[in-house]
């Protein structure tokens, strides 16, 4: 029965094939070329709430520098701007450190002499104290992020590039600083800024003089030599645009 039924519906199959016919069309009226369409307003983002054009921007920062291994790593500051237009801008940056030692500064400090000879007080040398940088920032991206309907938020991502001075007691050093960051705006005047920057310097070694003596005296910048260091923060705070 089967087999009956699939040799009618294979003779119903190639009798309707060959009963269609072959539609032929003349050759100008089929397309030659291929074009996209052409749009005269490109627009990235509809509905662009915030407008950087020659406003001023103030905020405070913490965070924390990412490979610091004598002293805290915790770093505090400022960051004053000015946008030039949605783009371009420059701001200014203040940080500081407590000085401090770290948990295995503070180790070292006081090692009994089955650990080390002879314990190491790193805060006898003398650490960064602060930094101000002066940067260029560059908006490379607007966007809108959306949690929910009733709830979009307003970012910006940007790029840094800049110069600046860091201080070791009483010495100053060049730093050449670049980073990139993003803004989360909870409004139109403030929100939340969150900063990763690079830093080249040269500043004092502490491990330059040998051991430094707990019950000894404290030394200037001068008493130790220099090296190179590249140094990486992360730092984020609270903003206001005016």
């Amino acid at each position: 029965m089967i087999v009956k039924l699939l040799g009618i519906l294979t003779a119903l199959f190639f009798g309707l094939t060959s009963l269609a016919e072959v539609v032929e069309f003349p050759d100008e009226d089929l397309a030659t070329e291929t074009v996209l369409p052409v749009f005269e307003n490109k627009i990235a983002v509809k509905n662009k709430n915030i407008d950087l054009d020659s406003s001023f921007e103030f905020g405070f920062l913490v965070g924390a520098t990412l490979n610091e291994a004598f002293y805290k790593s915790e770093v505090f500051g400022i960051n004053i701007g000015y946008h030039i237009d949605d783009l371009h801008g420059v701001a200014f940056h203040y940080f500081g450190w407590s000085g401090e030692l770290s948990s295995y500064g503070s180790q070292l400090q006081t090692a009994p002499d089955t650990v080390i000879d002879d314990p190491i007080d790193f805060s006898k040398a003398p650490s960064a104290e602060s930094m101000f940088m002066l940067n260029w920032e560059y908006n490379a991206f607007y966007g809108k992020l959306s949690l929910s309907k009733q709830t979009v938020f307003n970012l910006h991502v940007y790029t840094l590039l800049g110069l600046g001075q860091i201080k070791f007691g009483d010495q100053s050093n060049v730093v050449i600083n670049a980073g990139v960051g993003q803004r989360l705006y909870f409004s139109k005047n403030w929100g939340l800024r969150l900063d990763f920057n690079l830093m080249f310097y040269n500043g004092v070694d502490p491990t330059s003089r040998g051991a430094l003596d707990p019950s000894g005296p404290s030394f200037s910048a001068s008493d130790f030599s220099t090296k190179d260091y590249f140094n990486q923060s992360l730092t984020f705070g609270l903003f206001a645009m005016l």
